[in-house]
C-alpha cells in the first residue's frame, strides 16, 4: 500500500530515517536438496469482467511454507486497461517434485518473466543460493488432485525436445501437420500453433495462434492507404526481404503483452486494444524461442507480478498480526514496524523474478527476510501507526485497539472513574429538566450535568467550565467519524475528511442549537450574549451536552449518538457537501494565479486563531478568525471569508 506522507507539521522539517524492507519467508529460500521437495499449493483463479478474445488460464502458486489461514481463501481486483479481472486465491493442498522437475519449473518461469519484462531472450538459470524460491506454473483442470501443464513447462528446452521425426511421426495420423520453413529449419507445423517467437530482422517477440488459411505471401495485402500488394510485396517493400518460402501459409501472430502496474485505480477501462496488435507472420521469419505455450498462458504471467505484490503484501500484514503477540521472555528480536510499512508504489523495474538470486538475508526474527533500506518520513511511520490502529478497531473492536496501542507503548487507562462533585445542585432551580430530557430523549441519573453544560463562563458557578465541552467535543467528532466510515464504504479519505469537517464544527452545532431553542436555557450573567449569541458558544453547548450524557449514561457513546443524532440532522451527505472553502480557495487561487500563503495559525488562552492571506494582483485579501475545538475550524472559517471577498472583486472585474 502506498502511503502519502503529506506535510509535515508547521515549523517542523520532514525527518528522514533509513529502516529496512522486509520480505516474507514464504516466498524466500534456497533450493538445493537432492530429495525430493514438498510444496503448499496455492490455486490463483482469473476470472474477466469483460469480453476479450483471450481469456487466462489459472495459475497454481507453490511455496515452501503453508500460508496462514486466514490466507487459505483470499479474493481482490486488478485494474486493466479494459476492466477489472477478478483474482482468487484458494489452498488446494500439496504435491512433491523431483530436483529436476524443481529445475525445470524454475528455468520456465525466469525464462518466461525474462522476456515478458525485459525482452531478453537469455534462458537464465539460479545459482542454487537464496532466491524467491515459490514456483508460478500453468495449470490444468483436474477434480482430485493437483496438475500442472508439464508440457507447457518444457516448452523451455526448445529445441532440445522437439525432435522433426518425432513431431511428424506423432502428427501425421492427423492429417493437417506438415513441415514448414522457419529461422529453426524445417519444423512441425504444430510447433508453430501455440509458440513464442522471435523476428530477428526487427527483434520483436510474438505469441502464434495457428496459420490463417489460404492467406500465403501471394495473398493481396491491404494497406491502409488502399494500396493492394501481395503479402510479398509489401515484406520487399517494408523490410527489405525476399519471401524464399511464399506459398507457405502466414501465421496468426499477436505481439507480446505488456505489463504493468495493475494495482492502480487510475486505469482507462474503456481503452480499446491496438489495432496493430494482431499482425500475420511469414513462418521463415520466426526464430521460435519456446514451444508449446498457450497465449492465455502468456496472458496470466503478465498479470502475475501485480498479483504476487498484492500476495506478499497480504503474507506481510499477517506476520504483522502476529508481532504484538511476541514477548519479551521469548527469547526473541521483536521486529521493527517501519520494516513493514510500503511506502512506495509497485515498480516492476524493482520486482525480484523467482527464481533468481534475491541477496536478502533472514532477520533476527524468523518469519522475513531483510532486503535493501530506504528512507521513511516520520509522518509516514505515523500515518501508518494510525492506520493499524484503525485496522484494529474496525477488525477487532475498542478493547482491540486499546490493546494494540498499549503493544506500541500508547497506555491508555479507560477504567471508569466516577465523575466526582463537591457540592450539591437543584437542577430544577436552573433549567426545566423534563423538557430538556425529553428533547434529548434521555434521562438523567445526575441532572447537575446538564445544569453545567448549559452554563456560561460568565454564570459565577464552582465547577470549572469547558470540561464537558472538551469531552463532547472528542465523543462527537469519534461517533461522527465511525458514522461516515461505515456509512460511505470504499470513499476515498479525501472526501471522508470533507465529509467529517463539515459535520463536527461549530457552525453546524449552532445552528442545531437554535433549531432545537436551546439557546433559550443557556445559564449565563452576561447582558450581550441574549442580544448577540455568538456562533462559537452556541457549538460548545452542544458539545458539552454530549459530554454531559457521556459521563451520565456510563461512557456509553451508542446512547450519546441516538441522543445527539435527531438535534443535527439532516446530516451532511455527498449530495449535500458543498466544496471544502479551503480546497476551494487553493483551486481558484491556482486558476487565477494568486498567491496563497499558508495560513497563519497561533494558540492564546485556550484559542486557535487562523489569519488566511490571499494576494490578487496587488490587492490583498486578509480574514482572521478563531475557533476554540481545532485549527481546522478556524482555517476553515478564515478561507470562507478570505473566499467570499475574493469572489465579490471577481465578480466586479467582469461587471
Amino acid at each position: 500500500m502506498a502511503i502519502d506522507g503529506g506535510s509535515e507539521c508547521a515549523g517542523s522539517e520532514p525527518y528522514l530515517d533509513e529502516h529496512v524492507k522486509y520480505i516474507p519467508r514464504e516466498l524466500v529460500g534456497s533450493h538445493g536438496s537432492k530429495c525430493e521437495t514438498r510444496y503448499e499449493c496455492y490455486l490463483i483463479e482469473l476470472q474477466l469482467n469483460f469480453q476479450y478474445d483471450e481469456k487466462p488460464r489459472n495459475i497454481l502458486l507453490a511455496v515452501h511454507e503453508r500460508l496462514d489461514n486466514d490466507l487459505e481463501n483470499f479474493n481482490f481486483d486488478l485494474n486493466v486497461d479494459r476492466g477489472k479481472v477478478a483474482v482468487n486465491v484458494k489452498d488446494v493442498g500439496y504435491f512433491t517434485l523431483s530436483p529436476d522437475e524443481v529445475a525445470i519449473c524454475q528455468q520456465f518461469q525466469v525464462a518466461l518473466f525474462g522476456i515478458l519484462l525485459k525482452h531478453n531472450l537469455d534462458k537464465l538459470h539460479n545459482d542454487g543460493l537464496t532466491m524467491f524460491n515459490y514456483l508460478l506454473l500453468p495449470f490444468l483442470s483436474a477434480n482430485d488432485e493437483i496438475s500442472v501443464d508439464w508440457k507447457c513447462i518444457y516448452a523451455v528446452l526448445y529445441p532440445k525436445r522437439s525432435s522433426l521425426n518425432e513431431h511428424t511421426d506423432r502428427c501425421s495420423s492427423e492429417g493437417d501437420r506438415y513441415r514448414v520453413h522457419t529461422k529453426n529449419g524445417l519444423v512441425c507445423s504444430c510447433m508453430l500453433e501455440n509458440a513464442l517467437v522471435c523476428t530477428p530482422h526487427n527483434g520483436h517477440i510474438y505469441c502464434t495462434k495457428g496459420f490463417l488459411d489460404g492467406i500465403d505471401g501471394n495473398s493481396c495485402f491491404n494497406p491502409k492507404n488502399g494500396e493492394s500488394i501481395t503479402y510479398k510485396d509489401h515484406f520487399k517493400k517494408s523490410h527489405g526481404i525476399c519471401l524464399q518460402f511464399e506459398r507457405q501459409n502466414l501465421l496468426h501472430g499477436k505481439h507480446m503483452f505488456t505489463v504493468q502496474n495493475y494495482l492502480q485505480r487510475s486505469r482507462n477501462p474503456n481503452k480499446k486494444e491496438n489495432s496493430k496488435s494482431s499482425c500475420e507472420l511469414p513462418p521463415e521469419f520466426c526464430s521460435i524461442i519456446m514451444s508449446p505455450i498457450p497465449i492465455s498462458t502468456l496472458y496470466s504471467f503478465s498479470l502475475l507480478p501485480s498479483i504476487m505484490h498484492r500476495i506478499e503484501s497480504m503474507i506481510l500484514a499477517v506476520n504483522l498480526r502476529s508481532v504484538p503477540m511476541l514477548h519479551s521472555n521469548e527469547n526473541v528480536v521483536i521486529p521493527t514496524l517501519k520494516g513493514f510499512i510500503r511506502n512506495e508504489e509497485f515498480d516492476l523495474k524493482t520486482w525480484i523474478i523467482p527464481g533468481t538470486k534475491s541477496g536478502y538475508e533472514v532477520s533476527s526474527w524468523k518469519k522475513v527476510y531483510i532486503g535493501a533500506t530506504r528512507k521513511i518520513k516520520s509522518k509516514v511511520v505515523a500515518d501508518v501507526v494510525e492506520a493499524l490502529i484503525g485496522a484494529y478497531l474496525v477488525a477487532g473492536g475498542e478493547k482491540a485497539a486499546l490493546s494494540y496501542m498499549s503493544w506500541l507503548g500508547i497506555n491508555v487507562d479507560f477504567v471508569n472513574v466516577p465523575y466526582m462533585r463537591t457540592f450539591n445542585v437543584k437542577a430544577e432551580e436552573h433549567i426545566n429538566v423534563n423538557y430538556l430530557e425529553s428533547l434529548l430523549k434521555y434521562k438523567f441519573h445526575d441532572a447537575s450535568l446538564l445544569v453545567e453544560a448549559l452554563t456560561h463562563g460568565s454564570y459565577m458557578r464552582p465547577e470549572i467550565p469547558g470540561r464537558l465541552e472538551f469531552l463532547g467535543d472528542a465523543v462527537l467528532d469519534y461517533l461522527m467519524t465511525l458514522h461516515l466510515y461505515y456509512k460511505y464504504d470504499g470513499l476515498s479519505p479525501g472526501l471522508l475528511t470533507d465529509l467529517w469537517s463539515a459535520s463536527v464544527n461549530n457552525n453546524c452545532y449552532a445552528q442545531s442549537a437554535i433549531r432545537a431553542g436551546l439557546y433559550k436555557h443557556i445559564l449565563h450573567l452576561s447582558p450581550d450574549l441574549k442580544r448577540n449569541i455568538e456562533e462559537i458558544v452556541l457549538g460548545d453547548v452542544m458539545e458539552s451536552i454530549a459530554g454531559a450524557i457521556y459521563i451520565d449514561s456510563g461512557c456509553d457513546k451508542e446512547r450519546v449518538f441516538e441522543s445527539m443524532r435527531p438535534l443535527v440532522e439532516p446530516l451532511v451527505t455527498l449530495e449535500t457537501l458543498g466544496l471544502h472553502p479551503i480546497r476551494e480557495l487553493n483551486e481558484l487561487c491556482q486558476k487565477m494565479q494568486y498567491h496563497f500563503d499558508k495560513p497563519v495559525v497561533s494558540r492564546k488562552n485556550g484559542m486557535t486563531y487562523v489569519t488566511a492571506e490571499v494576494e490578487a494582483k496587488g490587492d490583498v485579501h486578509k480574514a482572521s478568525r478563531y475557533a476554540s475545538d481545532r485549527k481546522i475550524s478556524a482555517e476553515k472559517l478564515a478561507c470562507k471569508d478570505v473566499l467570499k471577498t475574493l469572489k465579490e472583486s471577481v465578480s466586479q472585474q467582469f461587471n
